[in-house]
């Protein structure tokens, strides 16, 4: 995936694999959504209610 070039060849010990590339992309979206959430959408928790729908490659583009 050439998009992830820059986080994936790096040769300095801080390169990450796809599955690590994948995890973190996943924890910015969930903060976005916390960050953008009214707190009248937001559970007894505290925590946003609304779901992520999972990305496919296609939505890449």
């Amino acid at each position: 995936m050439e998009r992830h070039v820059a986080l994936t060849l790096r040769g300095d010990g801080t390169s990450l694999d796809d599955d690590a590339i994948s995890a973190t992309i996943l924890q910015a979206r969930r903060i976005v959504v916390e960050g953008l959430t009214h707190p009248d959408r937001r559970g007894p928790d505290g925590y946003a209610t609304a779901r992520l729908l999972p990305l496919s490659d296609a939505d890449a583009t």
